[in-house]
Parts: structure tokens; C-alpha cells; sequence
């Protein structure tokens, strides 16, 4: 008897170590600007979430020699054990460079810039954690007209919505729709790199009685609302307000960003 109660212990002390190595082995990265902070703070996803962000950075930031050195530095610290990245980037180089006024040549070539940079991060990414499946996390589209008649965003001279040059959600929405498909070619190319598209977000958020965005495809339909009012909810507002982050007419609310990590890695 005595020598089976050792064997018994024997096997769980096994057993458990065996679930432990797995656990740790099932890292998920969330990688970017302040869509992946914000992700990274609301994330609904099994296993251990770690998060490299910075909010307001680019794609060209991230390409750059500062950039690269600042993901060594991440990466020194050991992530072999990633096996999922989610990966946020673009959106301010979008918003730094799009304006109504641009051709579509102008805008080809700020799609080919920006798509041109995060191949070079996907690739010190995959680099890193060769065994990890990154997925790049489409944008919504901003509630600008919405926001700014409910006075939610005011139109103030340096407000994004002023400097991109007034644009109708619809015009946000197609320009957004153009680039990811430009981003989309390069990211096919590529075995170990996924897309999320998550243009609708904000509206399905915003109106859970939409669609799912596990159930269909969205494009996001600018002849649907998406009440500013929803992502002014107190609670919301409390909470960003209380890591750093406010609400505005760009990022989704805590709802949001909670099932756009779900929907993302459940798709992996």
C-alpha cells in the first residue's frame, strides 16, 4: 500500500508540471497602438495575456530604428512561449496622413507606406516567436457625425474630424475598406499571418440586436447608427478614465474592445 500512495503522488506531481508547461506555453501577445492597449486592458481570452503597446504610435514608429530596439528590449525578456499575437497598427498613420481631399493615387501610396512597415514588423514579430500565429486587428470606422452633432466631439480646429477634412462616415468607412484590402494581399502572403476584419464594430457595440461578428462578414453600414451616446456610459468613461484613456469618436467602449480580443484569438 505504501508503495502505490508514492506511485499515485508520483503521477500527479507529473501531471501537474505537464499542465503548468502548457499553460505557460500558451501566451497571447497584444501588440501596438492604443486600440491594442485598450484591447489588452479589456481582454476576454483564455491563457496568460501580455501586452507591448503604445498609445498614438505608428507603424512607422514600430519600423523604425526606435521601434525595433524598444521590441528587442520586450523580447529580451523571453517570449518564446507566445503562441498568439494580436497585432494593432496603422490607424494613426492613417490619421495622420488621409484627408478627403487626397487622389486616390495620394492614398495608394500612404496604403503602400504603412503596408510596407508592417511587413517589416511582422516579420521582427515572427521572428521572435516563430511558433506564434499573429493576427492583425482591423479598424472600425469613427462615429465622427454622430459624435460631433451629439457635442460629444466637439469640432475643435485640431480635432481629427477637422483635419482629415470633414469626412461623412461613409467616406471613412471606403477609404478604411481600401486600405485593409491593399494590407490584406501582403498579410496572404504570409503563412503564420491572419486578418480580423472588424469594420461594424462599433455598430454591433453599439446595437447588440446588429449582427454578430461571429455570424457574418461586416462592412459596416453607415445608414446604421452608432449612438455616441452608448460610449459615453458612465461607467465606461470611469474606467478609461482611471488607466489614462478617455472616450472619443475613434476607439470602441470596454464592450467593444472586450469582444474584438474574443473574436480575433477564437478565430486562430
Amino acid at each position: 500500500m505504501r508503495k502505490l500512495i508514492i506511485i499515485l503522488v508520483f503521477l500527479t506531481a507529473c501531471s501537474a508540471t505537464k499542465t503548468d508547461e502548457v499553460a505557460e506555453s500558451n501566451k497571447t501577445l497584444i501588440f501596438g497602438d492604443s486600440w491594442a492597449f485598450l484591447t489588452h486592458h479589456h481582454a476576454v481570452v483564455g491563457g496568460n495575456v501580455i501586452g507591448l503597446t503604445k498609445s498614438g504610435s505608428t507603424a512607422k514608429y514600430w519600423a523604425s530604428a526606435e521601434g525595433q530596439a524598444l521590441m528587442s528590449l520586450y523580447f529580451a525578456q523571453g517570449v518564446g512561449d507566445v503562441r498568439k499575437v494580436m497585432f494593432s497598427i496603422g490607424g494613426n498613420d492613417l490619421m495622420g496622413k488621409y484627408k478627403t481631399s487626397n487622389t486616390s493615387e495620394e492614398n495608394a501610396i500612404i496604403y503602400s507606406e504603412i503596408t510596407a512597415n508592417s511587413l517589416i514588423i511582422f516579420q521582427r514579430l515572427s521572428t521572435a516567436m516563430p511558433d506564434a500565429t499573429i493576427v492583425t486587428m482591423g479598424l472600425d470606422y469613427p462615429n465622427f457625425d454622430e459624435s460631433r452633432n451629439a457635442s460629444i466631439a466637439p469640432s475643435v480646429a485640431n480635432s481629427y474630424w477637422k483635419k482629415t477634412g470633414e469626412p461623412t462616415a461613409l467616406e471613412f468607412n471606403t477609404m478604411l475598406g481600401d486600405f485593409y484590402k491593399v494590407l490584406k494581399v501582403a498579410i496572404d502572403t504570409q503563412d503564420k499571418w491572419k486578418y480580423s476584419h472588424n469594420l461594424g464594430m462599433m455598430q454591433y457595440t453599439a446595437d447588440p440586436s446588429l449582427p454578430s461578428p461571429d455570424d457574418v462578414w461586416l462592412a459596416g453600414n453607415p445608414d446604421e447608427g452608432t449612438p455616441a451616446e452608448f460610449m459615453e456610459d458612465g461607467s465606461v468613461i470611469s474606467e478609461l478614465l482611471s488607466i489614462g484613456v478617455y472616450v472619443d469618436s475613434i476607439h470602441l467602449n470596454k464592450a467593444g474592445y472586450a469582444i474584438l480580443s474574443k473574436r480575433a484569438l477564437d478565430g486562430i
